[in-house]
């Protein structure tokens, strides 16, 4: 009597065949993921708008001009540390890459009532600078620069 053949049991060609196509549907699943939206390129300009917000709403300052210019320059922690007073890389990565977005506009920035109640000369400032991570686009640290005469 001959043998008979399990139905569950595969042969080889049909077994290697499952698991390539599980292969090439794992390989471009992960290649999706790796090109998507989850890890899409910043761009300067992106960069620049949403650091001129953050200066816009999240002040602490009275704003007399309203920023409308914001330059962008991608740099590694290492020359920000060179080029800017920042302290947001001092703990980093020295390779690590940030945009320094500085805004121009003209701020008002009063110190702490003195003693009779008045407020002191206010002190201008006229620009908005922050780092913000290339990877994500997180503001990491924000800052302001006294207006020079």
């Amino acid at each position: 009597m001959p043998e008979e053949i399990n139905a569950t049991q595969k042969s080889w060609y049909e077994r290697f065949l499952e698991y390539v196509i599980g292969l090439l549907l794992l390989a471009s699943l992960t290649y999706g993921i790796s090109h998507s939206s989850f890890r899409r390129k910043i761009d300067k300009d992106e960069i620049a708008q949403k650091v001129l917000e953050n200066c816009k709403y999240h002040s602490f300052m009275y704003m007399q001009e309203e920023p409308l210019q914001a330059n962008a320059e991608l740099m590694t922690c290492s020359e920000v540390q060179i080029k800017t007073e920042m302290n947001e890389c001092d703990n980093r990565n020295p390779d690590m890459k940030v945009w320094f977005v500085a805004t121009d506009g003209l701020w008002f920035l009063y110190g702490p009532v003195v003693g009779n109640g008045d407020l002191p000369h206010p002190i201008l400032i006229n620009s908005c600078h922050a780092l913000v991570d290339a990877r994500n686009g997180m503001i990491l640290e924000t800052g302001y620069s006294k207006f020079k005469k």
